[in-house]
This record gives structure tokens, C-alpha cells and sequence, in this order.
């Protein structure tokens, strides 16, 4: 896990659906809910642990105090010569 430059907690995002299920065990959750982070980071894009809905509060918490979900940004865009 690699961890945010402006956040020293572990970044969750390109993580594989069972390290996800892992993380979720490991903190004395079903695997299930592993798989249901893994849809809101990788399906419904969110990047604020508040917006996943269909995990209890407390799990959200949790999450939002020891792992960092950034946005992220473009450094450099280039355009092509046709457009």
C-alpha cells in the first residue's frame, strides 16, 4: 500500500478486490465489506470515506482514520495535433 504525500495513512485506491476483503477481516469486519469498498472506490469513484452509504458509520470511521482515498490530479495534459 502506498501512502498519500499529503497523508501518511496507506492509499486504498488500485487496491485488488481480496487485499480489500483482507483489510476489512483484519479489522474484524466480513469480507463482504472489503468487496463493497472495492465498489465504491473502483465503481462509483468516490474519494470520501462519508459517501459509502452501506457501511456502518463506525466502519467508515475507521477507514477515514488510518487509510487516505485521494483525488487524483493532472499534473501535465498534453493535446494531440488533431485535437
Amino acid at each position: 500500500m502506498l501512502a498519500s504525500a499529503e497523508n501518511a495513512n496507506p492509499i486504498l485506491k488500485g487496491l485488488p478486490i481480496e487485499e480489500l476483503e483482507g483489510l476489512a477481516a483484519s479489522l474484524g469486519h466480513s469480507p463482504f465489506r472489503g468487496r463493497q469498498l472495492f465498489l465504491w472506490i473502483n465503481q462509483k469513484r468516490v474519494s470520501d470515506f462519508s459517501e459509502m452509504t452501506n457501511l456502518s458509520k463506525s466502519f467508515r470511521d475507521e477507514l477515514a482514520h488510518r487509510y487516505a482515498l485521494p483525488k487524483l490530479k493532472v499534473d501535465v495534459a498534453h493535446e494531440s495535433a488533431d485535437g
